[in-house]
């Protein structure tokens, strides 16, 4: 079984059998079971059949010349532990049966074969296997879910936690002057804290939107000129950047028009120009430019010169609930879901993201199609 493949509207089965007239009968008689069927004669065609397509379950002989229905079926479950394999015997023994019991195997059936038992055993088997599929998707989901529920109510805490010190600070102080002096020194971190609030807010929303399990509200594609785009992003970083010192430069326009729609196209690339400012060094640069790419689209490309995402982070940070913030310290600013939102309101357009990433900063290069 290849991973991955999505299982056919009628169940694929694999039927491995030396003997051709077996093979011929079970193929007709599954077949008006419902099932799609391949057969191979030996272990050698089987291997490469299921290496080059996707089957539901495989049905296989256990005496075959050349290697064994048991050595097969070894081979397939340390291979592809997913697999489904009921094995066929002609011999009624227990040493056989739990030789392939023990070698993992889902079921056995024995010869002469009765085709309505064995259709009767493959949707045992293979209902037990997207059972067991289904099972470890929700515990990886409940992970998830609980790991960014833990992130995002440490992020929140965090701010509240000092609007509330500052609020209790000032209710139980008695003196005027005192009173006084406290809002001049704290109001300022009061006030940055209740703005640091409302942005993890207002992230949560965006994300709610676009990342969820339905697409983004759907919105009109239309030709756009580019430059002003990126422009208006450049505008947005120097502002971001401004206290940090952090240098925003944009290449000279080309005059590129994309096909996309504007809203989405503008939230993306901004989510990643946040980024590019958030995981700057002070004193950084922020280069956004474009360029022709293969006939008939465009690139953006957003660089930063920060200190690079660590290679090991680097298959995480497309995903919705994780950040590049080791041991959740909590003083990466942000949910850490920037790239999976700009991502996905790109793939409503046609659009493609890709990544790379350095000790000496992270480039990030859009392609759209062109009008």
């Amino acid at each position: 079984m290849t991973g991955g493949a999505p299982a056919a509207s009628r169940p694929r089965i694999l039927v491995i059998d030396d003997e051709a007239a077996i093979r011929e009968v079970l193929e007709r008689l599954l077949a008006q079971q419902g099932y799609d069927v391949v057969a191979a004669a030996d272990a050698a065609a089987a291997s490469a059949l299921i290496a080059a397509d996707h089957f539901d379950a495989i049905v296989t002989d256990v005496r075959m010349p050349g290697v064994s229905g048991l050595d097969l079926l070894a081979d397939l479950k340390r291979n592809n532990p997913d697999a489904v394999v009921v094995v066929m015997t002609a011999y009624a023994d227990m040493d056989m049966v739990l030789a392939a019991l023990r070698a993992e195997a889902d079921d056995f059936v024995v010869k002469p074969i009765n085709v309505q038992a064995l259709a009767a055993v493959l949707r045992r088997a293979i209902d037990r296997r997207n059972l067991r599929a289904d099972l470890a998707a929700l515990r990886l989901s409940t992970r998830a879910r609980d790991r960014f529920l833990a992130h995002v109510s440490h992020k929140l805490n965090t701010p509240l936690a000092s609007v509330l010190l500052f609020l209790d600070s000032l209710a139980e102080e008695s003196s005027p002057a005192r009173r006084a002096a406290l809002l001049e020194e704290g109001l300022p971190e009061a006030r940055k804290a209740a703005g640091v609030l409302g942005d993890l807010i207002a992230e949560l929303l965006r994300v709610a939107e676009a990342v969820g399990p339905e697409p983004p509200a759907a919105a009109p594609s239309a030709p756009i000129p580019l430059d002003p785009i990126l422009d208006e992003l450049a505008a947005h970083a120097r502002a971001a950047g401004a206290a940090r010192g952090i240098r925003v430069t944009v290449a000279a326009p080309v005059g590129l028009t994309v096909v996309a729609a504007e809203d989405r196209l503008r939230r993306a690339l901004r989510e990643l120009v946040d980024n590019a400012v958030k995981f700057n060094r002070d004193g950084g640069e922020v280069r956004i430019g474009s360029a022709p790419a293969a006939a008939g689209e465009a690139e953006v490309r957003i660089a930063d010169t920060g200190p690079g995402i660590p290679e090991a982070e680097l298959p995480k940070v497309f995903e919705p609930f994780q950040q590049v913030d080791p041991g959740f310290t909590g003083q990466v600013p942000g949910l850490g879901l920037g790239l999976a939102l700009a991502r996905r309101l790109l793939e409503a357009d046609r659009g493609r993201l890709v990544l790379a990433s350095s000790t000496e900063g992270t480039v990030v290069t859009v392609t759209l199609p062109c009008a």
